[in-house]
């Protein structure tokens, strides 16, 4: 691992991504309530996921998220894993699964943020797919759970719900 310099105390960048991925994840809880039941596996088209599936998704991809941050990076690109990763998101069947298993994945995940020692942050990271900085990935989960918010929000749209869920 090479190193970058970083201007801004490595702490406060820890506990701004861990802040925004809680605030990410929370909103992301809220918008999928607004999901009905029978709405659940609704897709526009057939090769398209449904809320259900963003959601099984968002909850299977921490725990490889926590492993980059943990620096237990699987050096495998193999097929295998990702079949792996879709058998376990197609096995989250119902709202009290991907909830759960939201929850399950997203508590280690900001262990593995917050555990973060200071001299880590500066550290650039090699993965199978994937090389960025530390800070990239620190803010990967924030990113990640927006972008399945908005294809939620999306989905929401097609069925005729026009509202902004916010909590006010």
């Amino acid at each position: 691992m090479s190193t970058i310099h970083l201007s801004t105390p490595a702490r406060a960048l820890i506990e701004s991504a861990a802040g925004s991925a809680q605030g990410s994840k929370d909103r992301l809880v809220y918008v999928f309530s607004f999901v009905p039941d029978h709405k659940l596996k609704f897709k526009p088209s057939s090769d398209a996921k449904s809320a259900l599936e963003i959601m099984a998704h968002v909850a299977v991809c921490n725990r490889p998220f926590a492993e980059i941050l943990r620096g237990k990076i699987n050096g495998s690109t193999s097929m295998e894993v990702f079949e792996r990763y879709r058998n376990e998101e197609a096995s989250l069947t119902t709202r009290a699964d991907v909830l759960a298993a939201l929850e399950e994945s997203h508590a280690p995940l900001m262990s593995a943020l917050r555990d973060l020692a200071d001299d880590a942050v500066s550290a650039y990271v090699e993965t199978p797919g994937l090389s960025r900085p530390m800070t990239f990935f620190m803010n990967l989960p924030s990113l990640h759970y927006i972008a399945h918010t908005g294809q939620i929000e999306y989905l929401q749209t097609i069925w005729g719900d026009l509202d902004f869920h916010v909590r006010g």
